[in-house]
């Protein structure tokens, strides 16, 4: 069974916050349980648009991967076929996370693609950052 973890920008300094997520009162929260023992909550207000879930797996750095995150993934090539690098977008489609492809770099030219892998389909994946804080690494 996978933790179940959000992570959000807060809006009193726009800094990661990651824990527990809530809207209460029309705000979006992440809360971090602060007790050594028992259960003592901090709640941190947070921007909306930047709340992103856990997706229960990390990339080959150990690095976490959010809802939101841009990432980075080879196809090595198999017989006749060319390696490929591509970014994607990690997100929540139709009950599974996937990330939106985008070839960037081909043996071929003319390849770019807008196609949608299943997250447990994408090898060697890493971050490279997210799309609030590095929209420009998605073109």
């Amino acid at each position: 069974m996978r933790k179940v973890k959000f992570r959000g920008k807060r809006k009193d300094n726009d800094k990661w916050v990651k824990g527990a997520y809530r809207e209460y009162r029309g705000k979006h929260q992440i809360g971090l349980n602060i007790a050594d023992e028992g259960f003592y909550w901090q709640w941190f207000d947070v921007i909306p648009e930047t709340v992103g879930e856990y997706i229960g797996m990390n990339d080959i750095n150990d690095t976490k991967i959010y809802e939101g995150d841009i990432i980075v993934s080879s196809e090595y090539p198999f017989k006749d076929r060319e390696e490929r690098i591509y970014v994607g977008l990690i997100k929540f489609v139709d009950f599974y996370y996937c990330a939106e492809l985008h070839c960037v770099v081909s043996d071929r030219n003319g390849i770019s693609t807008g196609l949608e892998k299943n997250i447990s389909e994408i090898y060697e994946l890493q971050v490279i950052g997210n799309k609030h804080d590095n929209p420009e690494l998605l073109g």
